[in-house]
């Protein structure tokens, strides 16, 4: 948000979280498999799928829909298998590498079999491909033909690989983890467990880790993992064997060896269970084409849902449009590389049809680009030359519908990224007022998003504090960082402020409090133990919000949307004080 474009109005704020994510629906897509074939692993690139296991199986599929076998030359087991510099490479028992350039049709033999170990993992980083096996092998190749060995300082069994860009990480067994930055040095870490370790995947700025007994480590992949959680909250419900974990779409989707699917949307939240259809061996899961590719025996393939990472979708802030600067102005921040279509609106006259008196007669509708230059204004919705589109783009979103004529203000727009802010000020007598902003853009249009709401105004005290409003769509969540500033707005130069703002997130559908925070670094919610002081400073330069001085007794808090939940959060003064407050909320999902 831009602080200096923010005025004082008294408002109530809401907005919505759409998201989608790893669904409880899956759909085999292999009607043909064959007896006890296993399936071992899954890599994708662009319209390309390849799935490997035994003995010397692969599928290539174009649409996840239709796979079809291809020749290895080979009955050795194929465990792994991954894509990178053009080619798919995969790896197996007795050393055996192959390759393919034309997306998983035809496959050749590399030249040497630089050992005799099974291989279990396979990557391509660093600008070399690099493979990691059986007694603590591991072989790197700048072509995947020519390999040579070098050393783990191990013997224990390798599995898994993940990269987060700096660092390369493998597991395996009895709690091996080991790091490096270029693959060929490595060092180990402390996992914290003495189970088998099968796999590893990166999201998130996080390695996460599953294998035997279900269990579930991880660690932030920045400095090297250093660090690794073992927290039993944040484990699969399960005792039986892990055996993969995946990422994408803002899930992240862990199987086990008896047929048990887990999603959860980050890695120290909960998982939740999803229905297989199976008690099987699942052996891998793979994200491609916005969906889950879930592996395993008598060549079963599962493709989920689509999955889309969630947004912020909208913002309606009501409040008392005075004069001067006592307007009623919403800040919002789109991100990303493309332009976002957005439907502005100010509701005055059409708030009689609510039961609401004192109505602004004759809103303006205005929005300002991040340094106050004007871009649109207008001062009736159906004089608006694209009053068709303002009217389905209205029925698009769900949004109330304006009375044809009224003084009720609309604007359709595409913004390219950066900060705004949408002003309502009044072109007679003072009144109250809503103002909207609706993302427009597809969900599964991901190339930019809303990631900052934001509006200031007066706590009041009974219906007059500041209530948002969160909607969540689909089958996954959101992490939310929510901020109500008042003693930290004295610094900026605001007057009057709230000294001591709370807030309380409260889900709506059976409703219980999941999460409330009084003064931000010295009173953490019990209901809300997963995250600490040290959190909140971390999200909140990550997303760019400014600091909030130490001790001060302005309100923060990070909270995780459950699927399809609904949630209010109450902004008010402890001991019933009332003053100006700044109310922030902040997607800070994957940051």
């Amino acid at each position: 948000m831009r602080l200096p474009h923010l005025f004082l109005v008294p408002l109530l704020l809401a907005f919505a979280c759409t998201t989608a994510s790893a669904q409880s629906t899956f759909t085999q897509r292999n009607l043909t498999p064959t007896s006890n074939n296993l399936l071992w692993s899954f890599a994708s690139s662009g319209g390309a799928m390849v799935a490997v296991g035994q003995p010397g199986r692969i599928l290539s599929s174009t649409d996840g829909v239709t796979w079809t076998p291809r020749s290895s030359g080979t009955n050795e087991w194929i465990v792994a298998v991954a894509y990178g510099n053009g080619l798919f490479v995969a790896v197996g028992d007795n050393g055996r590498i192959l390759r393919s350039a034309d997306g998983g049709v035809s496959w050749t033999y590399a030249s040497n079999l630089a050992t005799i170990f099974r291989l279990n993992g396979i990557i391509y980083t660093f600008g070399k491909w690099i493979a990691v096996g059986e007694s603590g092998i591991i072989l790197t190749s700048t072509d995947a033909n020519t390999w040579t060995s070098t050393p783990s300082g191990t013997t224990r069994w390798l599995h898994g690989l993940a990269t987060s860009g700096p660092f390369l990480c493998t597991v395996g067994q009895a709690g091996t983890i080991l790091i490096s930055t270029d693959g060929l040095a490595w060092t180990p870490r402390n996992s914290t467990t003495t189970r088998n370790l099968e796999v590893v995947t990166y999201v998130n700025g996080y390695f996460a880790v599953v294998g035997e007994a279900g269990e579930y480590v991880f660690a932030s992949a920045s400095g090297g993992a250093q660090f690794w959680n073992n927290y039993t909250a944040y484990k699969p419900a399960t005792t039986a064997n892990l055996r993969a974990i995946a990422s994408g779409g803002g899930s992240i989707v862990a199987v086990s060896d008896t047929g048990e699917i887990f999603s959860t949307p980050f890695v120290f939240s909960p998982w939740t269970r999803r229905a297989s259809g199976t008690t099987s061996i699942l052996n891998a899961v793979g994200f491609a084409r916005d969906a889950f590719f879930i592996l395993g025996l008598n060549d079963v393939i599962l493709q989920s849902e689509g999955i889309f990472d969630g947004r912020l979708g909208n913002l309606s802030t009501r409040g008392q449009v005075g004069v001067g600067g006592n307007i009623l102005i919403s800040g919002l921040v789109v991100r990303g590389t493309a332009s976002k279509r957005l439907l502005l609106r100010a509701a005055g006259p059409a708030l009689t049809a609510f039961g609401l008196t004192g109505t602004l007669a004759r809103p303006i509708l205005s929005l300002f680009d991040g340094a106050g230059r004007p871009l649109f204004s207008n001062t009736g919705w159906s004089t608006a030359a694209n009053v068709a589109e303002i009217r389905a783009a209205a029925q698009q979103v769900g949004a109330f519908a304006f009375p044809d004529g009224s003084a009720d203000c609309a604007l359709l727009v595409t913004l390219p990224p950066g900060s705004y802010t949408a002003q309502v000020s009044g072109g007679g007598p003072t009144g109250l007022a809503l103002l909207e902003s609706y993302d427009l853009d597809n969900l599964t249009t991901m190339q930019s998003r809303l990631v900052n709401l934001s509006s200031r105004g007066l706590v009041g005290t009974d219906q007059n504090i500041i209530i948002p409003g969160i909607t969540t769509g689909g089958t996954s969540a959101r992490l939310l960082l929510v901020r109500a500033i008042g003693p930290a707005l004295d610094a900026f130069g605001v007057t009057g402020t709230l000294t001591d703002p709370q807030i309380t997130v409260t889900r709506t559908t059976s409703p219980v409090t999941v999460a409330t925070n009084d003064n931000w670094n010295t009173q953490l919610s019990p209901t809300n133990a997963t995250f600490t002081a040290a959190d909140l400073r971390d999200y909140s330069a990550r997303a760019g919000a400014f600091a909030l001085p130490e001790n001060s007794r302005d309100a923060a808090l990070l909270f995780t949307t459950s699927p399809g939940a609904n949630y209010t959060v109450q902004v008010s003064g402890t001991a019933n004080t009332t003053g100006t407050g700044l109310v922030e909320v902040y997607d800070v999902t994957g940051l």
